[in-house]
């Protein structure tokens, strides 16, 4: 195993994909540091054999120390919901750099350096033409904005140290808690269709995801480069909510909601999180990401990584009804 008895630096360890990069990383026989602020859940990590590092990217002087000796870092973690572009910064830009100066400072036998980014960077495909690296990015929230420019952040320190970029699409699987909502709509006989047009989308499970970011670690020709990581189609809302509602053993009704709904709850959610200091998953910026097509090309990756999708749609979906049924979530 290649990774045996290296050590592996993760940020965003204690979430969906981090967990399970984790965990794939430990059996590949790697030594696991996991960043981890003190408020985190570590409910996907307390039965496994890794290292805490108790600290905040946000904050740099909490990383000191943590980095020394690292051979290979995962950076995923990330600020995905909010309404504040402050926010964004913060925790997607400015963390990001943080983390970067810090590796600079001490991992200085770094192998690789891998930035989980994301489609959402990119901006809206088209029906005509499918999204690839060489097209302008073109970002249509905080988000994604945030995204591209710690990307730019990210390459800015290539000559100091190897560094890979991903952008995954929607990203879906077991633990995951944004997609199981539609899960459990679908699950009371709703199919929701957001928007009123014939919407395409890519998307990756979880476990996939998690061989493309091993593949670019261990990669010389990834070095410096940005790569696309989805499954080799995309799907039709109709296509999704087919398998899902077959796959859950239901029928379900399709209920087109407009867009201009869609900005209206989440302009009522970002209140009432104002209001209440709850947690926030629809805002008015979630929902223009809800209404496009993302359709991409994953030809690089194919090519550089020889990464080849595993799982279909069919089949993540199996396996995460799965997962949520046996988890008592569904």
């Amino acid at each position: 195993m290649l990774l045996t008895g290296k050590t592996v630096f993760v940020t965003g360890a204690n979430g969906f994909v981090g967990s399970f990069l984790v965990e794939r990383l430990l059996q590949e026989g790697a030594a696991v540091k996991c960043l981890v602020r003190n408020t985190g859940n570590l409910r996907w990590l307390k039965t496994l054999k890794v290292e805490y590092i108790f600290g905040d990217i946000t904050d740099i002087k909490s990383l000191e120390g943590g980095l020394k000796d690292v051979d290979y870092i995962f950076h995923i973690a990330a600020l995905k919901h909010s309404s504040k572009e402050e926010e964004y910064r913060k925790v997607n830009i400015c963390g990001t750099e943080n983390l970067l100066k810090t590796v600079k400072k001490e991992a200085l036998n770094l192998k690789k350096f891998i930035f989980l980014s994301s489609m959402a960077a990119m901006g809206y495909s088209s029906r005509e033409k499918t999204l690839c690296e060489q097209d302008e990015c073109r970002p249509l929230t905080y988000y994604g904005k945030s995204k591209l420019m710690a990307e730019k952040t990210v390459l800015e320190f290539k000559n100091d140290f190897p560094v890979t970029i991903l952008r995954p699409p929607a990203v879906y699987g077991p633990k995951d808690e944004d997609i199981y909502a539609m899960f459990r709509t679908v699950k009371m006989g709703i199919r929701p269709v957001f928007g009123l047009g014939k919407k395409h989308i890519s998307m990756i499970y979880v476990f996939d995801l998690v061989e493309a970011m091993l593949l670019a670690a261990l990669s010389l020709a990834a070095e410096g480069k940005v790569y696309i990581i989805a499954e080799d189609r995309s799907y039709s809302w109709k296509e999704i909510q087919d398998v899902l509602a077959a796959t859950l053993k239901v029928k379900a009704f399709t209920v087109k909601i407009p867009e201009t709904v869609l900005f209206t709850a989440g302009f009522l959610a970002e209140l009432f999180s104002k209001a209440t200091g709850s947690g926030l998953l629809l805002t008015r910026q979630k929902v223009k990401e809800m209404t496009g097509d993302w359709v991409c090309d994953i030809s690089l990756a194919k090519k550089d990584l020889f990464f080849k999708p595993a799982y279909s749609m069919e089949k993540g979906m199996l396996e995460t009804v799965k997962w949520y049924k046996e988890n008592k979530w569904l």
